[in-house]
């Protein structure tokens, strides 16, 4: 694979899994498994917060020499250009891509709701 000079993020998402109460905040259990763009994640609770395990995989994969634009497509570099190597190690995002090109703080990017 080419060296790209951008930054390319491998994504694990940060879902959260707090309940507001009257008095206080009190944490829900982490699911086991997150069902995302046809795919199961598993989950970790790290503290208070639930992680997935795995790195995300979505999006349709571009070739290394092909810039990810803001096209309303999740667009995605995998290892090698090998579609495989994307679904053992997850997608690879630019920093924009992973997102959406939103430059509002807290925003959700690709990651899945939670």
């Amino acid at each position: 694979m080419k060296f790209l000079t951008a930054l390319i993020v491998s994504l694990i998402c940060f879902i959260p899994s707090f309940l507001f109460t009257q008095d206080s905040i009190k944490f829900a259990p982490c699911p086991q498994e997150v069902k995302y763009a046809g795919r199961t994640y598993n989950t970790v609770q790290i503290g208070s917060q639930c992680w997935l395990k795995n790195n995300l995989n979505i999006g349709r994969m571009i070739e290394d020499s092909t810039k990810q634009n803001n096209n309303t497509i999740i667009e995605k570099y995998c290892y090698y250009n090998s579609e495989v190597n994307c679904k053992t190690y997850g997608g690879l995002y630019r920093w924009d891509e992973a997102m959406q090109y939103s430059t509002t703080e807290g925003a959700q990017g690709i990651c899945p709701e939670g």
